[in-house]
């Protein structure tokens, strides 16, 4: 798995021992990792090198526990849910009195149809009570942790770089709440559906928009009156390769815009962020989402149009417009959940 944190770790261990050292076997994580996260892990390992003993302490200190924290936060509930389903009572309990409250009254509520978990027992209809200990022993939010990572293979963030909910669009977005992203997603993919439009007959065009859900229709209204549609080939060839998988036109929104910010993000080296969006989104949406980034289809490759930088700008704008009108988080709000 990529990890960023070990490429750190290990330049860090050989430089400490000899700062002028070139390894010619090197383990395969630095072998499979981009010439540029190997550079800079070797360039962050020969600052904390040279660095006063008490100062490098701190840091490292720093480096170790961001690698370790499993962002609960970040994580959609339906995903922690798969893992934890068909646990027995007592894991059941102890791994749901490490989330957050919030994900963790969502998880009692389906976790199993007609279950209940609590510290006096699982009450289920076919059962008798169960009772748990509710003393989490000390040793199971590390062991939790550190196995929720390794079965979602769950990518660490580059210790030389600062999490960021707009920083880089779109893997940068994986801490923005799901809701918001979902929102964002939607309306993106109108604009791109307009663009569909644009090339045919007037009428099949209105009664494609007449199939979208009655808020979008006046949306894609707005984006053709204000010009604001996307002209780039990627959406007509994604909206027709879509068809059969995702048949209603309404739903087929999220989808296309999930596969134009997988290709745009996969375009700009954010392999891991990606993957951290997906975990961020429904489980329905990320495996979709980290399927296609394992299996390429064709239209990963096509290039950006009119350009990353003129997408990245009508993106941001898009949020922009949503924060000021209060449809969904605000800048700080943003940032005081990323935090």
């Amino acid at each position: 798995m990529h990890s960023p944190v070990s490429q750190f770790s290990f330049w860090y261990a050989a430089l400490k021992t000899n700062r002028e050292l070139t390894p010619t076997g090197l383990p395969e994580f630095l072998r499979t990792s981009s010439e540029s996260d190997a550079k800079r892990a070797r360039h962050m390992a020969e600052q904390l090198v040279g660095m006063d003993p008490d100062v490098r302490r701190q840091l490292i200190g720093i480096i170790r526990d961001k690698a370790s924290a499993v962002p609960w936060s970040a994580i959609h509930p339906s995903w922690i849910r798969s893992l934890i389903r068909d646990w027995p009572p007592q894991w059941r309990f102890w791994a749901l009195e490490c989330l957050p409250a919030a994900t963790r009254e969502l998880l009692q509520k389906s976790i199993q149809k007609g279950t209940h978990i609590r510290t006096q027992g699982v009450r289920s209809p076919l059962s008798k009570p169960v009772v748990v200990d509710g003393h989490v022993p000390a040793w199971w939010p590390a062991w939790f942790g550190n196995h929720v990572r390794r079965v979602l293979k769950y990518p660490d963030l580059p210790p030389w770089t600062k999490s960021s909910a707009e920083a880089e669009l779109p893997g940068g977005l994986c801490e923005m709440d799901d809701n918001d992203l979902v929102l964002i997603l939607r309306l993106h993919g109108t604009s791109g559906f307009v663009g569909c439009l644009r090339k045919l007959p007037r009428a099949e065009g209105q009664q494609l928009i007449w199939q979208l859900p009655t808020e979008f229709q006046s949306v894609a209204s707005e984006v053709v009156q204000g010009k604001k549609w996307i002209s780039d080939p990627f959406w007509p060839q994604v909206f027709t390769e879509l068809k059969d998988e995702f048949p209603a036109v309404g739903d087929r929104l999220v989808w296309m815009a999930l596969a134009d910010w997988t290709r745009v993000g996969l375009q700009q080296a954010q392999g891991p962020l990606l993957r951290r969006m997906a975990y961020r989104l429904h489980r329905k949406y990320g495996k979709w989402m980290l399927r296609k980034m394992e299996t390429s289809p064709e239209w990963i490759a096509l290039p950006v149009q009119p350009g990353i930088d003129a997408w990245r700008q009508t993106l941001q704008d898009l949020i922009q417009t949503l924060r000021q009108a209060g449809r969904i988080q605000s800048a700080a709000e943003a940032e005081g959940t990323a935090k």
